[in-house]
């Protein structure tokens, strides 16, 4: 079975408005009711959202800014195209919405008039197989992309296209004639016409070949003048190309080799630079701090000095006899002391010993570091001339080397060139060669004849295929108990169908619409049953005009079975998808079905219309 595809859902939605909502189920879907309740409007709204242009410009919709078209594929795929009512291209996101979806990621599909991709076509198409097809479309062989406007006669019939007298299988348009009997012969057969090459006439191969010849001498002349200012023949350049070669390969050696060695030497010196560096900033900090230390030894020794004072002062106090007051002469046991004097002296000297020991010891190990210190710095003071040696090596060695790799760079540079220069003589004379060959295939072209084709058309469908389109069709109508639905068979000349002797566009504008429904009906069975390539859907708006509106007695259907017939036979097709839009209410059987839609006009009773009643506004 060919991939196909079935709506899912349509929908309108705008700031404050109620969305405008109807849904689709796989198979027989029916719509009808009052006129000017929006059904055209939905079919003509399905046909916008699959690339039409623009929708008609109903006082219901105003207010209303998104479409929204719920589509799944015959392998379940289900994806949502949004458009806005004012033409563009669409977003799609993957899943059903009636809505835009929040934290799902849009992808834009072009409409079909646009320079980019995807098309709408091409994305359609791409599901149900039919990417990359061609349509013929003039009789010199020229071809066109099929796009989804090809199907849009044999899939979404309107009201006044399912009656009108010209062909089942053609648009009301002259001009693609041509594309549309091409779209029908792909349907039948299943071969499109990817194949077909374009005639030219006598006259635009003339010219076409003057001016191929006209720019083959050009180049020609081109490259004959580069080779005349060379002076070398094609001999001497190939060997001179070979020369080169080798040149040019052992010259890329030896730079590679001088610039690893040239990269080394500055890693080196860069390396040694740093590390100088660092050994003239140790120097001088050295120096910092043991000027620092210097200071704190003068402190060291300026505390010892007090302390030694103190020491020698208690000693002598404490070794003084007792005597009389030298102030006053009194003996000692008549001396008053003072109550808040009386100092022991010992522990006094005592703890200045202590504080000179400690000091002693700090003294000394501030001694060992200074002279750590020194140390360092005779080391540093050595190094540095070393480091300093060493650099004025490598400074040496680079600029030693600095001239060879610039000389050699150059070398390669101007070997590199003259390869350009050789391989271009070389290209110059294999372009003559080939140019020249070319030549002579267009001077052999001039003695073939071209023939005109022939219109071909009735020749390429095949009269096998055209029978067995017309019994399923006449089987169609035979299970509508249509009126004398015999010897039904596809006229070729007016690519029509005849039904017991008398040609559609013959009857009454009714019969014409049944006729009609029961083509398309017909071509969608047998693309089914014999794997052919088809959208999967129909929609047909108004195919039971006979009950309505017939011409005359003999085009209407009152009265008939058809009716109730068409349903019954409509409701047995379950893998395909068939909306049919009526006016005339349907057998009682289908009024319970949850695939009709009832549109009232009226608030109270069934559905009001495709768009709410203009007073219910969403706050």
């Amino acid at each position: 079975m060919s991939e196909s595809i079935h709506l899912r859902h349509l929908c309108f939605t705008g700031s404050h408005k109620e969305s405008a909502i109807i849904d689709f189920v796989q198979g027989l879907n029916l719509l009808y009711g009052a006129s000017d309740t929006g059904k055209s409007f939905v079919l003509e709204s399905i046909k916008y959202m699959l690339g039409g242009s623009k929708l008609r410009d109903i006082p219901e919709r105003l207010g209303y800014d998104n479409v929204f078209l719920g589509i799944e594929t015959s392998d379940g795929e289900e994806f949502t195209l949004r458009r806005s009512t004012n033409g563009g291209d669409y977003h799609l996101y993957t899943g059903l919405h009636k809505s835009i979806p929040e934290g799902i990621e849009t992808e834009t599909i072009y409409r079909m008039d646009a320079k980019k991709s995807p098309k709408i076509s091409e994305f359609i198409f791409n599901k149900v197989g039919l990417s990359g097809k061609k349509l013929k479309k003039n009789q010199l062989f020229e071809t066109v992309n099929l796009n989804l406007s090809h199907f849009f006669n044999l899939c979404i019939i309107d009201e006044k296209t399912i009656y009108r007298q010209s062909s089942v299988i053609e648009r009301d348009n002259y001009i693609t004639r041509t594309e549309d009997q091409s779209l029908f012969r792909f349907l039948l057969t299943g071969n499109d016409d990817s194949s077909l090459i374009p005639y030219v006439s006598p006259k635009d191969r003339a010219l076409s070949r003057a001016a191929k010849l006209e720019v083959i001498d050009a180049l020609v002349e081109k490259n004959s003048q580069c080779i005349d200012e060379a002076g070398i023949s094609y001999k001497d350049a190939t060997d001179q190309l070979d020369n080169l070669q080798k040149t040019i390969e052992r010259e890329e050696k030896q730079l590679a080799s001088s610039s690893v060695k040239y990269k080394e030497l500055i890693k080196e010196r860069n390396l040694l630079r740093s590390e100088q560096n660092k050994n003239i900033e140790r120097r001088q900090e050295i120096d910092g701090v043991i000027q620092r230390f210097q200071l704190l030894d003068k402190h060291y020794e300026s505390d010892l000095e007090r302390l030694d004072s103190i020491c020698e002062a208690g000693t002598l106090m404490h070794m003084l006899p007792n005597s009389y007051c030298p102030h006053c002469g009194a003996l000692p046991n008549e001396q008053v002391h003072s109550k808040t004097c009386a100092v022991n002296i010992v522990p006094t000297v005592e703890a200045a010993v202590a504080e000179k020991n400690k000091i002693l010891q700090l003294k000394s190990e501030l001694s060992q570091t200074i002279c750590d210190l020194r140390s360092e710095a005779l080391y540093v003071e050595n190094i540095i001339p070393e480091i300093n040696n060493k650099l004025n090596s490598l400074d040496a060695e680079v600029e030693e080397i600095s001239p060879i790799i610039k000389e050699s760079s150059v070398t390669f540079s101007e070997l590199l060139e003259k390869r350009t220069f050789i391989r271009e003589i070389i290209s110059a004379y294999e372009q003559i060669s080939i140019l020249n060959d070319m030549k002579k295939d267009v001077e052999a072209e001039a003695k073939t004849k071209s023939k005109k084709p022939q219109n071909e058309d009735e020749a390429t469908l095949p009269q096998s295929l055209l029978d067995k389109l017309a019994k399923q069709i006449e089987a169609i109508l035979k299970a509508w108990e249509f009126p004398d639905a015999d010897r039904v068979f596809f006229d070729t000349k007016t690519n029509d169908l005849t039904i017991s002797g008398k040609c559609r566009k013959d009857r009454g504008k009714g019969m014409r619409s049944v006729i009609h429904a029961a083509f398309n009906i017909g071509l969608l069975e047998f693309c089914k049953k014999n794997n052919r390539p088809h959208l999967g859907i129909v929609i047909l708006d108004s195919p039971l005009l006979a009950y309505k509106e017939p011409d005359n007695d003999s085009d209407s259907l009152c009265g008939t079975s058809v009716q109730d017939k068409f349903y019954e036979y409509l409701l047995t097709i379950k893998d395909r998808q068939i909306i049919i839009i009526e006016n005339v209410d349907p057998p009682t059987a289908m009024l319970d079905q949850p695939c009709t839609v009832h549109f009232s006009k009226n608030e109270s009773s069934g559905r009001y219309g495709f768009f709410p009643p203009t007073t219910h506004v969403v706050d």
